[in-house]
């Protein structure tokens, strides 16, 4: 009688054995390896990208009591820009050649903040990045400065207003938002900064 209850309790380790194999517990992935990998694979896929602060972006939109042709004539001068802005003191080729795209510009001139010395100056260098004449439009980036401006970008486009004796203006920019500054405050200023600038085209086309 024993020897048949052992036969059978050897019978069912056996039936045991093949269905529950003891090799499942050297796989390295678990019980469930193939599964496990792909959970992995997944997981390793999904990365959060790096968020970007938004631009700090303005644009002015205006006309000048000037003929299309005059205005073009004093903005497409890029190295010529100390010519028609009283505040900068400098403005000179310092890469490329003048006029293509590519040619770097340094001007130095009169601040309303001060720079880290102390004094009233700032300088910086821009980058001629396009040049229409035929659509009387450029752009330009300022590749370095004192004045706390990042990834700055300005587009300038010109048109006739119609009249053939006015030409409307639209400048616009955008650059990375300043540390501790509103950028309200930043695109403000900047504006300010543009229109003053197209106030002294205006008085040096009309002089022409």
């Amino acid at each position: 009688f024993f020897f048949f209850v052992w036969r059978a309790k050897r019978h069912r380790e056996k039936e045991r054995k093949k269905m529950f194999p003891k090799t499942t517990k050297k796989f390295s992935g678990g019980l469930f390896p193939a599964v496990s990998a792909s959970f992995k694979d997944i997981s390793g896929s999904i990365q959060a990208e790096p968020s970007n602060p938004p631009k700090c972006k303005g644009q002015v939109n205006t006309w000048v009591a000037a003929p299309l042709d005059r205005c073009w004539d004093i903005m497409s001068d890029f190295c010529g820009i100390h010519k028609w802005v009283p505040s900068l003191e400098v403005c000179q080729l310092v890469g490329g050649e003048e006029g293509k795209p590519g040619c770097v510009r340094y001007c130095v001139g009169n601040s309303m903040q001060k720079s880290s010395d102390g004094a009233r100056r700032s300088w910086c260098k821009e980058m001629l990045l396009h040049m229409d004449s035929k659509n009387h439009s450029l752009s330009y980036a300022v590749l370095d400065n004192d004045l706390g401006l990042d990834g700055y970008v300005s587009n300038v486009q010109m048109r006739d207003s119609g009249s053939g004796c006015s030409t409307v203006v639209e400048w616009s920019f955008e650059m990375n938002p300043v540390e501790g500054g509103r950028k309200a405050d930043i695109v403000e200023k900047l504006n300010a900064a543009i229109k003053k600038m197209i106030s002294n085209l205006e008085k040096a086309a009309r002089k022409i």
